[in-house]
């Protein structure tokens, strides 16, 4: 849904160089809080990411790719639209064990199913931009340390790193490269939501292990699909 023409391209911006990485030309989508969002950052503290639920994304020049709108409470349910108004994903909170969403007009699945535990660790995580999409590992940083998005198969070659600015908003730089997918931006979008807006607590945590994964890069099933019935 997000192409190219939406956002400036004129950034020098250079990708962190973090994990050893090559500099390369990077631009910043920004999380900036709505009045709703800014007034539970205020209520939360400095570091509460949950503001993320009523915030726009927007780019370098200001303009505005996506929103992300919740109930009042922020308990029952979040849209994510991209900057023609297009529903991205919703995410339904209120289910007793596992809450529920769907991605780009696709079948409901549980938000688990989207970003499930590569292992038993429970620290790198699965990130599949759709049915036929590559897919991404996504690996936390400790404490302030910036989270990095790499393909699975090219660890330390990270596409996007999720990280804060001065104002303890949640900036997700990416890396030209990234937007040679089109389903990739929309996908990080909504796990930066899910992961930031709910701590991560998403119901019984989900393990989907290499074998898996192997499965999907052939096409023989989906991150989401492999979830669904473990």
């Amino acid at each position: 849904m997000l192409s190219e023409k939406l956002f400036s391209m004129d950034s020098s911006a250079e990708v962190s160089s973090l994990y050893g990485l090559v500099p390369r030309t990077s631009v910043d989508f920004t999380f900036k809080p709505t009045k709703r969002g800014h007034m539970a950052k205020q209520a939360h503290g400095k570091t509460a990411a949950d503001y993320i639920l009523d915030s726009t994304v927007v780019d370098p020049a200001g303009k505005v790719l996506y929103t992300l709108t919740s109930d009042a409470k922020r308990k029952k349910w979040t849209t994510i639209c991209d900057a023609t108004g297009a529903e991205v994903s919703r995410l339904d909170w209120d289910h007793m064990f596992s809450p529920r969403m769907t991605f780009r007009g696709g079948d409901e699945i549980k938000c688990k199913a989207f970003i499930p535990y590569q292992d038993k660790n429970k620290t790198k995580r699965w990130l599949q931009a759709g049915a036929t999409a590559n897919v991404y590992s996504w690996i936390p940083g400790e404490e302030d340390n910036h989270d990095m998005i790499t393909p699975w198969d090219q660890p330390g070659y990270a596409v996007a790193i999720i990280k804060s600015n001065s104002r303890r908003e949640i900036v997700c730089e990416l890396v030209y490269e990234a937007f040679e997918a089109p389903e990739f931006i929309d996908a990080l979008i909504t796990a930066v939501a899910l992961i930031y807006g709910k701590g991560g607590d998403l119901g019984r945590d989900l393990v989907v292990d290499g074998k898996d994964v192997m499965k999907i890069l052939n096409g023989m099933a989906t991150v989401a699909s492999i979830a669904s019935v473990l």
